[in-house]
């Protein structure tokens, strides 16, 4: 057993020894903190129904602490406030590095459909290479110059994995990222941030796989922005919209602009400042009045695009019906897709599963049922309890 992946997958789920010790402990199983603490070393191994009881709680099979991870998850940023804690922190890895898993064993029996179309991570060291590097992205993938209507779609089908962080409602996480099985871009955001801070969000993280600024680690977090604003509207594009340069400009124009592009407000400002369409002064006075409006926390929500990340089902769901993988296995891995598998009538309970799927009082009423009714077919057929008596020479040892 692999103790490591009983760690990870407690991570995943964000519980504590403590919780999960009091979980297992209200199911009837007496374990404590330093019990699991040890499986989790290797210093001592838990028993069967003990490991089952933990697979159910992380939502794993208890298989799955005996495999080798199926992804080798090399990170490369944290964007993170120090209020989220070292904890956070590990609990949002584990449960990437398990999201990574997922992608990776359907990516394995798909894999012209998760091709990886990324340019190599080369050195950054200045705004003019971030841009640079933006427009190059764009200009692979022939995305114009206009806006893009999906960036989760537009990174998904380049082979980006995407992955949703919602367990804790906390705007101290905004991104993390990282490079599986040294390929595919790993962009983990916060979801619960507006939709066009979303699509920033998941650009700014591309920046950290993309671009090297080792040699310039005060800027990293400002490349990223830069990165990110240029490829959603592209410099060229920031000074067709607002003109080259202006001596006034209004936040009603701005909010328009968002609406078209899916850029908040602040990087649409952002933008005009960096490219020296607007002077300091203005700028400021710009920041000023979006202060005034409430906008630094909620601006208007005008832009309705669609950032749900959905080609890991869907090739989930394509694998299953061309029989690449079983419903049983899909419905292991995604959780989420069992009852459609069911609606579809890929996967059909068997009855061992629907008892055990009944309270314990209706399961033992159930199961006392059947073994009275057993018991009459034992009473009158000798041949289910009549048992041949084998005599001493009928008994051999064999080497």
């Amino acid at each position: 057993m692999n103790g490591e992946r009983l760690r990870q997958a407690r991570l995943a789920c964000g519980l504590s020894l403590d919780r999960i010790a009091s979980k297992l402990t209200e199911k009837g199983q007496i374990v404590t903190k330093a019990a699991i603490s040890n499986y989790e070393r290797g210093k001592r191994m838990p028993n069967a129904v003990i490991l089952r009881e933990m697979a159910a709680e992380y939502g794993v099979a208890s298989g799955y602490f005996y495999e080798e991870p199926a992804a080798n998850v090399e990170w490369f940023s944290f964007r993170a406030k120090s209020t989220l804690g070292q904890r956070k922190r590990e609990g949002i890895q584990a449960f990437s590095a398990k999201e990574a898993e997922r992608y990776i064993q359907v990516c394995d029996l798909l894999p012209r459909s998760f091709k990886v179309d990324f340019p190599v991570r080369k050195p950054v060291s200045s705004p003019e290479e971030a841009e640079a590097c933006a427009a190059d992205v764009r200009k692979r993938w022939k995305l114009g110059k206009d806006p893009v209507e999906s960036v989760t779609q537009c990174l998904e089908n380049h082979g980006a994995l995407i992955v949703h962080y919602n367990k804790d409602a906390t705007t101290a996480f905004d991104g993390l990222s990282a490079k599986v099985n040294g390929k595919h871009p790993l962009l983990i955001v916060n979801s619960t941030v507006p939709v066009d801070r979303l699509r920033f969000d998941l650009l700014h993280e591309l920046g950290h796989v993309l671009m090297d600024t080792s040699a310039v680690p005060d800027e990293e977090e400002a490349l990223a922005h830069r990165f990110a604003s240029s490829f959603l509207v592209p410099p060229e594009k920031v000074k067709e919209e607002l003109g080259e340069t202006r001596r006034n400009l209004t936040l009603s124009e701005l909010v328009l602009l968002k609406e078209k592009y899916g850029l908040s407000v602040a990087a649409w400002l952002y933008s005009a400042g960096a490219n020296g369409i607007i002077n300091k002064t203005l700028k400021d006075s710009l920041w000023k009045q979006l202060s005034a409006r409430g906008w630094r926390k909620a601006e208007p929500d005008v832009f309705k695009g669609n950032e749900e990340p959905t080609k890991l089902r869907q090739s989930a769901f394509r694998a299953v019906s061309e029989k690449l993988m079983s419903a049983r296995k899909a419905a292991r891995l995604f959780p989420e897709m069992e009852s459609q598998l069911r609606e579809e009538g890929l996967l059909v309970e068997t009855e061992a599963e629907r008892l055990r799927r009944l309270p314990k009082t209706e399961r033992d009423r159930a199961m006392k049922a059947a073994a009275e009714k057993m018991a009459v077919h034992y009473e009158n057929d000798k041949k289910l309890t009549a048992f041949e008596t084998f005599g001493e020479g009928d008994i051999h040892e064999y080497e």
